[in-house]
């Protein structure tokens, strides 16, 4: 999708609130995306900026090409309406940051930033405006989100005071001259026009060759006399005006890049699986467990071949998928190189214990090809949640295992 500036704002004046890494618009985004009852319908409530190459400005994007107006141009009822929807979504948005850093997560103070801005909040709220030009479709855009107000370097804001400045000396009037005629003395007046001309001429002459050496240097001449003179940086000025294009057409590819990179971002979030919630594990609900879940990680180990040599492989991370029921399958392979690879599954039953811990149960494993034995008897998982996102398991033979949801691809 396309996207669109809709301002560009100056740094003067301004200072950013918090880390860098707090303010990762898409980071932002994608949790909005993932929670739309903070910003509701406004999908676009947080402009993408992106600095220019000085450092001295910021351009503020947003996706599609809405025809956008900036909020003060539109009559008073509409900007009242749109201030206070702004407004609340804002304190939405910072209270549940402030509820994310009060858990310990670190998008807390992501959204925590997000929340702030300059004074008065109604100068940095752009609109997007529907193709029928009707009200209802209108969507408040925030630029200049997670920066605030930098008093000492706005003129007049910080007060300048003189401390222990010297008093002016006290006017004392200076005595009266007394005046003295004296008998006239005639003057002769010289004009020295004669000698000065010639400097001025001179003066203009040289201008006048500065001016035409500087235009014949880039490109400018007389109709008849293109080729003769010094036109020593005509190839030059084409040069550096196909420099230019080139440039444009990179910063082009690099922010169609960038905004790509923001909608894969998205789409990774969306992908994300239902959490393992605790009140359902402590409830031994295995219904929580169907999908497919990560046993362990790809790990090193060395295999003896038929040939009664050692060779290093590499263990796959294991796979269990589960049914609504707690009946499923769990998958090793071991993949040696080339064509040595083998495959081991087996059926598995889960329960929960007393203690409120998940095991499983694998009493039959068969592998691909038949010379394959599997070795980790017994064969039981028993696990213990450590978060949302998955539990610790411990298998047979004492080693530990991280069980995590695979996501949906």
């Amino acid at each position: 999708m396309e996207s669109r500036r809709i301002a560009s704002t100056p740094l003067d004046g301004l200072k950013p609130f918090g880390r860098a890494a707090e303010r990762d618009h898409a980071q932002l985004v994608a949790y909005l995306a993932a929670h739309p009852e903070l910003a509701g319908d406004d999908p676009y409530l947080f402009a993408e900026p992106v600095p220019a190459r000085d450092g001295g400005l910021i351009d503020w994007y947003v996706p599609g090409g809405h025809r956008s107006v900036a909020l003060e141009d539109l009559d008073a009822t509409r900007q009242s309406a749109i201030l206070e929807r702004v407004t609340t979504q804002l304190s939405a948005i910072r209270q549940e940051g402030e509820r994310l850093r009060g858990a310990g997560n670190p998008l807390g103070a992501a959204l925590i930033a997000a929340s702030e801005t300059p004074t008065p909040l109604s100068r940095f709220v752009h609109v997007l405006l529907p193709d029928d030009g009707s009200a209802e479709g209108e969507i408040p855009v925030l630029v200049c989100w997670a920066y605030t107000d930098d008093a000492p370097r706005v003129a007049g804001v910080a007060p300048q005071v003189m401390v222990g400045a010297p008093l002016p000396p006290p006017f004392v009037p200076e005595p009266a001259v007394e005046l003295v005629s004296a008998p006239a003395v005639p003057v002769a007046v010289r004009s020295g026009f004669f000698w000065w001309w010639p400097l001025w001429l001179l003066l203009a002459i040289l201008l006048f060759t500065i001016a035409w050496l500087l235009l014949r240097a880039c490109g400018v001449s007389w109709p008849g006399l293109e080729n003769r003179g010094f036109l020593y940086c005509r190839a030059g000025v084409t040069t550096l005006a196909a420099e230019v294009e080139r440039g444009r057409t990179l910063d082009d590819t690099l922010h169609q890049l960038e905004l790509q990179l923001v909608r894969d971002r998205i789409a990774c979030v969306a992908s994300i699986p239902p959490p393992l919630p605790k009140d359902r594990w402590l409830g031994k609900d295995l219904s929580i467990l169907a999908g497919c879940w990560s046993l362990g990680r790809d790990t090193q180990t060395l295999v003896v071949n038929d040939t009664g040599k050692e060779e290093r492989c590499t263990v796959r991370t294991g796979t269990i998928c589960f049914a609504a029921d707690g009946s499923g399958t769990r998958e090793q392979a071991t993949d040696c190189g080339g064509k040595r690879f083998s495959i081991c599954k087996a059926g598995i039953k889960a329960r929960f214990t007393e203690a409120g811990a998940l095991e499983t149960e694998q009493p039959d494993v068969k592998c691909e090809p038949a010379t394959i034995t599997w070795h980790s008897n017994p064969n039981r998982l028993t696990c213990k949640r450590v978060d949302d996102g998955g539990a610790l398991c411990r298998d047979g033979d004492n080693f530990e295992h991280e069980f995590r949801r695979k996501a949906t691809p």
